[in-house]
């Protein structure tokens, strides 16, 4: 979890290890479809398409053009042995630019929040028919079936992909087509980093400055668990990082996975994208003093999450 104070905000970024955090934000679901944000249009043919198709199930299918607006083709296809699908192709960004710079204030990784920010059109293959509704298992069918067709479609160009019924997203790689065209959307899509949201809150807020201070307080728990048990306990502490600003002082708060302590603090490893460049990036490794720690957190030996004081409120509060 980051915080990154600015004026009279305090910007927090929820913690990218997932298993200290069980709880998930609920959703309203989207369509089954596999989106790509794209840096420019493909504007594709109806031939593009049938050669697409041909090219996964060697045949050719019936193919309809879908009316939508100037700035969107669509392609409806029809084959006997698959349920229906429709490829969409349009020439501007997916949603309300408004929307988009919103969806991106409340996220820090940079691959995302450029995607969201900078795409220019995207490439939609659809489950036509389908409510989003249903079971997860019936869901992972259905995109074995879409992703061999959107394998097809992908080129570099694409700067990321979304699943808008499960919310997710992920970030093309030279493994994607491969992924995509053997139906291994699960693994594609597993990096869990790329959607840890942020949190805005004020930083006079009283439940927050209370959680910071009990987790001080509780700081000798966690150095007792991580004297006697090391980093099998992932053991996490959120440390402050002073930020260079010429107006006025900042800082930001990240999580760091404790690789060794002593009497002055803690040293590991930045868990956390920071949103200022000038701070260590995820991966460096880092020494947290102990005056510095605000948050710290560690599995027991049930493997259920201990301390996270911040998170579990900010995570209560998730829309």
């Amino acid at each position: 979890m980051l915080y990154a104070i600015i004026g009279l905000a305090v910007v927090v970024l929820a913690a990218v290890v997932v298993l200290l955090l069980r709880w998930r934000r609920r959703r309203n679901a989207g369509p089954v479809s596999i989106v790509m944000l794209r840096k420019s249009p493909r504007n594709f043919s109806e031939s593009d398409i049938r050669a697409a198709f041909r090219r996964v199930h060697k045949r050719d299918p019936q193919i309809q053009r879908v009316p939508f607006d100037e700035h969107t083709s669509g392609f409806l296809i029809l084959d006997e042995e698959l349920p229906p699908m429709a490829i969409i192709d349009s020439r501007r960004q997916y949603a309300d630019p408004a929307d988009l710079e919103d969806t991106a204030s409340h996220h820090d990784h940079p691959v995302l929040r450029d995607a969201l920010l900078n795409h220019r059109a995207w490439v939609s293959v659809d489950a036509m028919g389908v409510n989003s509704a249903i079971s997860k298992e019936d869901r992972a069918m259905i995109y074995g079936l879409l992703g061999p067709i959107a394998a097809q479609l992908l080129d570099a160009g694409t700067m990321l992909l979304f699943l808008p019924a499960e919310k997710n997203v992920a970030e093309p790689g030279p493994d994607t087509e491969a992924q995509l065209r053997d139906g291994r959307i699960a693994e594609l899509f597993s990096d869990e980093d790329l959607v840890a949201p942020l949190f805005h809150v004020d930083k006079d807020d009283p439940r927050i400055n209370a959680a910071m201070a009990e987790a001080r307080s509780r700081l000798p728990e966690f150095c007792s668990e991580f004297d006697r048990r090391g980093t099998v306990c992932e053991a996490m502490v959120k440390g402050r990082f002073a930020v260079k600003n010429e107006d006025e002082e900042t800082a930001e708060f990240m999580w760091v996975k404790v690789q060794s302590m002593d009497a002055t603090g803690f040293t590991g490893s930045v868990a956390n994208h920071p949103v200022d460049p000038s701070l260590p990036p995820k991966g460096a490794t880092v020494k947290v003093k102990i005056d510095d720690v605000v948050d710290w957190a560690y599995l027991d030996e049930q493997e259920e999450p201990q301390g996270v004081f911040v998170d579990r409120i900010l995570m209560g509060r998730a829309p």
